[in-house]
């Protein structure tokens, strides 16, 4: 099982510099990012080991939102020691994140 860990901007560039990192960026308000938290907590818990699965508020961290061109939430980006291979836009199923994985 893997533990999804909340980000920030002080936190960020530290926490996705080694490894595969899946990153949600999202926001309070948003009622498609709050049902993709639950798919994204189901994931976690078959998610391999390897794997390390953040989120970003997007209104709480708006310069990293910026960075990444972060327009419309929920945005998934997918990176691999610390740039990202691969990006997704809106709610993704199981299904989908495993297939984000192949590109990293």
């Amino acid at each position: 099982m893997t533990k999804i860990i909340n980000l920030d901007t002080e936190t960020f560039d530290e926490n996705i510099k080694r490894g595969l990192v899946l990153v949600d960026f999202w926001a309070t308000w948003c009622g498609p990012c709050q049902l993709f938290g639950k798919v994204l907590e189901e994931f976690a818990a078959e998610a391999p080991a390897y794997l390390k699965i953040a989120k970003v508020e997007v209104e709480a961290n708006m310069k990293l939102a910026e960075r990444f061109d972060v327009m419309s939430v929920p945005r998934t980006i997918l990176f691999r020691d610390g740039t990202p291979v691969a990006e997704a836009d809106g709610v993704q199923t199981k299904a989908q994140l495993m297939e984000l994985l192949k590109k990293g």
